[in-house]
């Protein structure tokens, strides 16, 4: 695995395309476009149809496309994939990754092995590779992002036959537990860090259950997912309560060891409103 932070331009831009046409044709090979050049024209004569505020609606385009058997997906046998994940200037690098590595979850591609990371200082490009029987899906991408407030802006197939997707995170958000003031919940037996969003509260205790065994690991973030603070005492603690300062978003709680010391869970108790 090969990371990269460079303190220069990105490779690839963000160039917006012209038409709805010209997005269509991005998504297909050559051989394909030039085959079907009437027939694209015909689905894409209605331009306005596909146009959003931001550019075009890529994942209708891809519906267009797939509904008609121009853009397949699906292999004959297994292969490596190449996937290159571009991000909007002003994006925030750890929640572009953090959204883009949960959409890439919900279409099944759990841990994809990252093959370059780049940041110029205003936007991320991150390659994966991974294997699998089927392309990678624009629609279906972009209906994942969209959990997240994300959205797909543009899609386009190299002549190698790789994807390039531009996510734009700026107005992400987690999709995660809101904790309202003087609510109380428990987490059960989790399988991964546990994520609440606190926008709305000023402090949060965590109670450990019975049969629980906690050693805690409590990170503070902001909405662009910079940390505030960490807790991580040596010993065993039954009991931790955070003040959070005004611009707190999200909490992430583990264990320090293994979240098998969370087997009982824990009780999660929000305090007052902000």
């Amino acid at each position: 695995m090969v990371i990269r932070f460079l303190g220069w331009t990105l490779l690839l831009t963000t160039a917006l395309f012209a038409t709805a046409l010209d997005s269509a044709k991005g998504m297909l090979d050559e051989r394909t476009v030039a085959g079907h050049q009437r027939l694209l024209r015909l689905l894409f004569s209605r331009d306005a149809d596909f146009r959003t505020a931001e550019g075009y609606d890529v994942g209708k385009i891809a519906a267009v496309l797939k509904e008609n058997g121009l853009l397949r997906t699906a292999l004959p046998v297994e292969k490596e994939i190449t996937v290159t994940f571009q991000s909007k200037e002003g994006a925030s690098p750890t929640l572009f990754l953090k959204v883009v590595g949960g959409g890439l979850l919900q279409l099944g591609v759990p841990a994809p092995l990252t093959k370059e990371a780049l940041y110029d200082g205003s936007r991320y490009r991150w390659q994966v590779v991974y294997k699998s029987a089927s392309l990678p899906d624009p629609q279906a991408l972009q209906m994942a992002l969209s959990r997240y407030g994300a959205d797909l802006r543009d899609a386009r197939l190299d002549d190698k036959g790789d994807w390039l997707f531009v996510v734009d995170t700026r107005h992400a958000v987690l999709p995660v537990p809101r904790l309202k003031a003087g609510e109380s919940r428990r987490t059960v037996r989790p399988v991964r860090p546990v994520w609440f969003d606190v926008s709305a509260i000023g402090s949060v205790t965590f109670r450990e259950m019975p049969g629980s065994h906690w050693y805690p690991s409590v990170t503070v973030y902001d909405k662009m997912l910079h940390v505030l603070s960490v807790k991580r005492p040596r010993q065993r603690t039954r009991y931790l309560r955070l003040r959070l300062p005004r611009e707190a978003r999200y909490v992430k709680v583990t264990d320090r060891f293994s979240l098998e010391n969370l087997r009982n869970g824990l009780r999660v108790d929000a305090g007052s409103a902000r």
